[in-house]
C-alpha cells in the first residue's frame, strides 16, 4: 500500500475532531486522530510512530 499523498493527509486532518502528536526533542514521531459525530460514537484512527520508535511506548502515550 502506498502512502498517501500531502493533499490527502490535509483533506484528512481537516476533517478530524482532533489530532495527537507526540514529540522526541522536538521531532514528531508519532500522531493520531480522534473522528467522530460529535454526540455519542469516536473513533481513534490512524495511529502512526515511525519505526526507530516503536515498542518504547510511544503508541501507547499517543492512546492515554
Amino acid at each position: 500500500m502506498d502512502a498517501p499523498g500531502l493533499e490527502q493527509i490535509r483533506v484528512a486532518l481537516n476533517h478530524s475532531l482532533q489530532g495527537f502528536m507526540i514529540f522526541d526533542d522536538g521531532k514528531p514521531i508519532g500522531m493520531a486522530r480522534l473522528l467522530g459525530d460529535y454526540a455519542m460514537a469516536y473513533l481513534i484512527k490512524d495511529v502512526a510512530v515511525l519505526s526507530e520508535y516503536q515498542h518504547r511506548g510511544a503508541g501507547t502515550l499517543l492512546m492515554l
